[in-house]
């Protein structure tokens, strides 16, 4: 027996459905906003960005094997030549030194338990930028020297490993001194 096939669904309007059955559009399923922005490249200047950041960090951790400490370690090197180039050539030439911000880090983003944090690594940057300086030029190749030999260590350690072998190392001298 032939099936026949009745004509009238063919004059029917079925509604329209949404890829994966979405009853929502994908923007707000994203959560709209900037971030909807982002990951629909509407904003294309800042998905661009994102996208070459993302892939230069890829490209410097995983393939060439990279670790944060060594990027850590050699960024704090070429900060500091900057500065002490900058420094160096305003006091040869007799112009007056740039200004740094005496207070790095804004205070207003910390609460209590961050308020030491800030402190203190205000007074670590201070200092940095003082050894920067060349004040004390002794100072100076040392902390160069120490960063070299900290990006040194850092070839032969993830940053999780680093953390791993610094805490024992803790651990271990507060144990020896007990």
């Amino acid at each position: 027996m032939p099936i026949i096939y009745s004509s009238d669904s063919e004059n029917e309007t079925t509604p329209r459905t949404k890829l994966f059955g979405r009853q929502r559009p994908i923007r707000s399923v994203l959560g709209g906003g900037q971030v909807a922005d982002v990951l629909l490249w509407e904003n294309k200047k800042v998905s661009a960005a994102l996208s070459v950041g993302m892939t230069v960090l890829w490209l410097l951790f995983e393939v060439a094997e990279y670790n944060l400490v060594t990027l850590f370690s050699h960024i704090s090197i070429a900060t500091m030549l900057i500065v002490f180039i900058w420094f160096t050539t305003a006091d040869f030439f007799n112009w007056s030194h740039p200004e740094l911000p005496t207070s790095i880090l804004d205070k207003s983003t910390f609460q209590e338990f961050a308020s030491t944090l800030h402190g203190r690594s205000n007074q670590a940057l201070s200092k940095f930028m003082d050894i920067a300086r060349g004040k004390e030029p002794a100072l100076f190749f040392m902390a160069i020297f120490f960063l070299y030999i900290l990006s040194v260590i850092g070839n032969y350690f993830t940053f999780l490993n680093f953390l791993y072998l610094c805490e024992f190392c803790l651990l271990a001298n507060s144990a020896i001194s007990l």
